[in-house]
């Protein structure tokens, strides 16, 4: 109705010294309808289609979203009811009322679960597609493709923390792992395993680690999920939490959401399995020798590189703070100002020469 009189205002304001009297509801629709189809209304017909589309698209989008998240934990809660003493992100528990999904945005939830052995708890991001976003969904996903992801963090509550860096990446993903995760691009390297399906890479430090945490069950859940399976990563390095020992799990859902997160309840059983046989292993002594000495290189390294991005700060303040006091000076003051650094850094090393004579 808007746009409506406010085109009848534009006709007046264009020579029309009148706006055409009307007496029945008819004459007023005969006057929007020769408005319409002589052109003046189509940008606004345009911009308003795509309004409703972008709203449309939203609500749909999140409401999507918002019943993948709900599938995963209708799927899921009773395997963590069995493992877990206490289930959701409130303090109440789930039988109390308590939430059991935090949502963090339109298209990120939160799960969380304590209580149980051999892990602090259990931390699960449900990472959906922007399906709410009409632009992502429409142009970026062609360019940058969204995948619909679980990331499963477990910090481990070991009473010996092992030296331990190990994963299991799909072939794919690899690169981009390796070069994002320097416990993965220092310590570990590609490394066999019998029976496992060639769309899945192995890194680790020590054969004995893959033979161990890689058996015969634990392979054939991989094969059997190896669609879902982005990475499983084993790190003592805290690369995802404060905790010293952590495992992290990052799984896709494929395009048939409801079949792939029913299926996926085995895949979430096999984890737990997973976290258990890995707490109860045991380096040899000559391998964990070997990796706490990496671990000593790295940290040396580390605490070079640190200190070099101090000093650099501290020069860069030390020539801000030059800049600013000589800013209003002249040509002459700066040349004056020059030559007495240049005697003050003669003296210097001359002070240096005669202590090294010493």
């Amino acid at each position: 109705l808007i746009i409506f009189f406010n085109s009848l205002s534009q006709v007046q304001a264009q020579g029309e010294t009148e706006v055409p009297q009307v007496s029945s509801f008819d004459s007023y629709k005969d006057i929007a309808l020769n408005i319409f189809t002589s052109g003046k209304f189509n940008l606004e017909i345009v911009a308003v289609s795509l309004l409703l589309i972008f709203i449309v698209n939203y609500f749909t989008g999140k409401e999507k979203n918002l019943n993948m998240a709900r599938t995963w934990m209708m799927y899921h809660k009773e395997i963590f009811d069995q493992q877990f003493a206490h289930v959701g992100v409130s303090q109440m528990s789930a039988q109390q009322g308590g939430a059991l999904l935090d949502q963090e945005s339109i298209n990120q939830y939160k799960f969380y679960a304590s209580g149980r052995q051999n892990v602090h708890y259990a931390a699960v991001t449900i990472d959906l597609q922007k399906r709410q976003d009409l632009l992502s969904t429409l142009i970026f996903s062609f360019v940058w493709p969204e995948k619909d992801r679980i990331w499963v963090e477990i910090p481990l509550d070991v009473q010996v923390v092992q030296p331990i860096v190990f994963a299991v990446v799909r072939k794919k993903e690899l690169k981009n792992i390796i070069n994002e995760r320097e416990d993965l691009k220092y310590f570990a390297q590609k490394t066999v395993s019998q029976g496992l399906n060639s769309s899945l890479v192995v890194l680790a430090e020590h054969d004995e680690t893959v033979s161990y945490l890689l058996n015969e069950k634990i392979t054939s859940a991989l094969n059997k999920f190896e669609k879902n399976i982005i990475c499983i990563h084993v790190t003592d390095q805290k690369m995802f939490n404060n905790y010293p020992f952590a495992v992290r799990f990052e799984l896709v859902i494929g395009s048939n959401y409801q079949k792939d997160l029913q299926e996926m309840q085995k895949l979430f059983q096999t984890i737990f399995y997973f976290v258990d046989n890995l707490c109860a292993y045991k380096l040899k002594e000559q391998s964990r020798q070997k990796s706490e000495k990496e671990r000593a290189i790295l940290e040396e390294k580390r605490f070079k590189q640190k200190q070099e991005r101090i000093q650099e700060e501290l020069l860069k303040k030390k020539q801000d703070k030059k800049k600013e006091e000589t800013a209003h000076l002249t040509k002459e003051q700066l040349r004056k100002l020059e030559e007495k650094e240049q005697i003050r850094e003669k003296k210097k090393k001359m002070a240096k020469r005669v202590m090294k004579i010493k």
